[in-house]
């Protein structure tokens, strides 16, 4: 960590400040390390130049599972296609801009590799602070960020958040709410820490136009894949992947991309959503498909539910959409 990043911490049991005690430092970065707690006394280690901000005894184990799980997947495929991401980044969180960016305190809420920190630091936010459960998750997000000054990574819990409340002018969670136990507090603690005034941004799975996958992925997933060894998981992910990607660029691609074809794509299943991911490499299609069968936890998430979440924060100018017909994106201004 760098020591910049005190000044927005507080110990995530009792909201007091933190003393930091440095055992190593590499130039800007402190390495090893601790942060004690001027109140309560309670002490959190720094190791790998990441503050790690857990009580563990109060994780909860189907999140910290959960979050394990997409750790190892992020810490095996953490390469950065820095300008794809950035054009993905900007279709979640539609409809801020890369403009309303500059000179902003951000909050990524559940960071995984870094992809949209790094996205938010070339959008010039002022700085960038990542959050993730997973030990997997930060380390590739520290070795992916290690470089850039603005951007701060930190292994915490969403619902313990280490920092005091009404400081962010801007914070988003990207594909992680639906993974926790509970979705709704989940976000309900990400808007306590927004500054009057900021933005918070949220993307989900949605149960509209998921049946398919509700009625059989998700079953296999829940019941089978989440409980088998990684490499097991990638292996069949690998299978399964090569057939999407067949699909893909034999059906769904052409079917879509030629005038002539173009009305006959309206009846293939999933077709905003498989025709937009028809665009991406295998490696990248195979991450998705990894992505699904990795969780115990997934939830799909009504419109009806996700708009209370904005309203019962008392947010407004609240702006609901759908994203390719399988998911909600969701932005408010908090008054």
């Amino acid at each position: 960590m760098r020591e910049t990043l005190l000044q927005y911490l507080v110990c995530p049991a009792c909201q007091t400040a933190f003393h930091l005690e440095v055992a190593q430092q590499d130039e800007d970065h402190i390495m090893e390390g601790m942060l004690h707690c001027r109140g309560c006394k309670a002490a959190y280690r720094i190791t790998e130049g990441i503050p790690r901000l857990l009580n563990q005894s109060h994780v909860d184990p189907k999140n910290k599972e959960t979050a394990e799980r997409f750790g190892q997947q992020w810490d095996a495929f953490d390469f950065i296609d820095v300008e794809r991401y950035q054009m993905q980044f900007l279709d979640w969180i539609a409809p801020i801009s890369r403009e309303f960016f500059q000179h902003k305190l951000i909050l990524d809420a559940g960071c995984g590799k870094g992809r949209h920190c790094i996205a938010a630091s070339r959008f010039q936010a002022q700085e960038v602070i990542g959050i993730d459960l997973a030990e997997g998750s930060v380390r590739a997000a520290f070795r992916n960020t290690r470089n850039i000054p603005n951007i701060h990574i930190i292994q915490t819990d969403i619902y313990a958040l280490p920092f005091r409340e009404n400081l962010f002018d801007y914070i988003y969670s990207i594909g992680v709410l639906h993974h926790t136990p509970e979705p709704k507090q989940a976000f309900t603690c990400l808007v306590k820490k927004l500054k009057p005034g900021g933005t918070v941004s949220a993307w989900v799975y949605s149960k509209e136009g998921n049946g398919w996958v509700i009625t059989l992925v998700n079953p296999l997933r829940k019941y089978v894949t989440s409980k088998f060894p990684l490499p097991i998981v990638k292996s069949i992910a690998f299978i399964l992947t090569i057939g999407l990607q067949c699909a893909l660029k034999c059906v769904y691609a052409p079917l879509n991309a030629y005038q002539i074809f173009h009305p006959c794509s309206r009846y293939l299943p999933y077709n905003e959503y498989l025709y937009y991911i028809s665009k991406f490499p295998f490696h990248e299609l195979y991450c998705i498909v990894f992505d699904h069968l990795l969780p115990e936890i997934a939830l799909y998430i009504e419109k009806e539910e996700f708009s209370s979440w904005f309203d019962e924060c008392h947010l407004h100018d609240i702006c609901i959409t759908s994203r390719t017909n399988n998911s909600w994106r969701g932005k408010g201004e908090k008054s």
